[in-house]
């Protein structure tokens, strides 16, 4: 049954408590203890004041040890949170705050969605931490952009390559490239080609018999290559995938779309044995053999 003072006044010491109209107060080093035994609760049903930085400390089974909230040391005006009617529904929710003090459950990391229509441009975040939480990030308006809807990743660093460990876009691996490649300068690399990787090392034979059923034309790209390469609209100089195919079958791909393409380099090496055949044929010619 509970019990409550409605009316008079209450008043004097007991032991070390000491009790006045509005206040009760212990002698100093002494803990002040309501306790309403049993499942009783101790109700109170007006506003609750601890002062002094005081803090609202929550003991554990034991009491040996505790959590607490504590105001902080200075407070520019009064602040009230008001706490969401339920639990969150999900777990690794957070309570977040409106700005007037009335706080809902989020997510605790910011929310991620899979923009693929969006010609906005986008900055992909960078932060220097390596571990832990992220709580510091940045973006680069000026180096570094991104647009969902073509799916254009654009670099605007200007840092001059010399290397390959120098320019503004440094890849330590390999890089895979499905489609067209346009570069406005030089171009530098290198194939392997040390002997010391090489087996079965053969001379081409009938090198001039085979070069001679490759063509070198002059042509124009027609309306289905100007659909897929639009910028090739002047005159173009080459060879034909399918001659080159029957005697340089490994110069020679099958795209994707199916189309044939050709290494212009696999042809070098058949040329440099042309030039060798003809040069013998010259040299014998000038001896008189012939």
């Amino acid at each position: 049954m509970a019990r409550k003072i409605t009316t008079g006044e209450v008043g004097g010491a007991f032991g070390g408590i000491n009790i006045t109209n509005t206040t009760i107060s212990a002698a100093p080093g002494l803990d002040i203890t309501i306790d309403p035994q049993g499942v009783g609760r101790v109700n109170i049903q007006a506003n609750t004041h601890l002062g002094l930085q005081s803090e609202l400390r929550y003991g554990d089974a034991d009491d040996s040890n505790y959590v607490a909230f504590k105001a902080p040391t200075t407070i520019a005006s009064d602040v009230t949170w008001t706490l969401p009617a339920a639990d969150a529904a999900v777990s690794g929710y957070a309570l977040v705050s409106n700005g007037s003090g009335v706080l809902s459950w989020q997510a605790a990391g910011a929310t991620h969605t899979d923009e693929t229509a969006s010609s906005s441009t986008y900055y992909p975040v960078i932060s220097t931490q390596t571990s832990g939480f992220l709580t510091v990030t940045s973006v680069s308006t000026t180096k570094l952009g991104f647009q969902p809807s073509t799916g254009t990743l654009t670099l605007g660093g200007n840092t001059a390559s010399t290397s390959k460990t120098t320019g503004t876009l440094i890849v330590t691996g390999g890089v895979g490239v499905s489609g067209a490649m346009y570069v406005g300068g030089d171009i530098y690399s290198y194939a392997s080609s040390d002997k010391r990787l090489k087996e079965n090392l053969e001379k081409i034979d009938n090198s001039l018999e085979k070069i001679e059923k490759i063509s070198g034309y002059e042509y124009n790209w027609n309306s289905i290559a100007q659909e897929m390469y639009p910028e090739r609209t002047e005159l173009d100089y080459g060879v034909v995938a399918q001659e080159v195919q029957e005697v340089l079958p490994s110069a020679v791909v099958e795209r994707d779309d199916g189309y044939l393409a050709v290494n212009y380099e696999r042809i070098i090496p058949l040329l440099i044995e042309s030039i060798k055949s003809l040069k013998a044929e010259l040299d014998t010619i000038k001896r008189g053999d012939a």
